[in-house]
């Protein structure tokens, strides 16, 4: 279980490094006894800016990160009064379902983690 959540922490974090949001998980507090481990892992090394504007980033990283977080970036884009007016603005997309690009989960595999967390009778 351990191995399973490192491995898609590390999956985030690639995401995150893609869309050039490391700088912001760097200066996170909570994060940095990792710092370290994050300025040595690979996908860190080469050239990381974007051209494209800080809330662009965040909103496409939360669509390619999955329906979860999509879901907590509508939620968020609900309180305007919290966030930065670039930021909200750009959350606030994630609200017309038609425009996101999902890829469906296939049936099997939603009906196969369904059955194996079931608790038994």
């Amino acid at each position: 279980m351990r191995f399973r959540l490192f491995f898609r922490l590390l999956a985030i974090q690639r995401v995150l490094v893609r869309h050039g949001l490391d700088d912001l998980i760097a200066s996170t507090h909570l994060l940095r006894p990792f710092r370290y481990l994050f300025l040595l892992s690979p996908w860190t090394w080469g050239q990381r800016k974007s051209a494209a504007p800080r809330a662009v980033r965040i909103r496409e990283a939360l669509q390619e990160l999955g329906p979860i977080y999509v879901k907590f970036g509508q939620s968020v884009s609900t309180r305007q009064d919290i966030l930065p007016p670039d930021i909200g603005a750009e959350l606030s997309k994630l609200q017309a379902v038609k425009h996101i690009a999902l890829a469906p989960r296939p049936a099997r595999t939603a009906t196969r983690a369904r059955v194996t967390r079931a608790p038994a009778p």
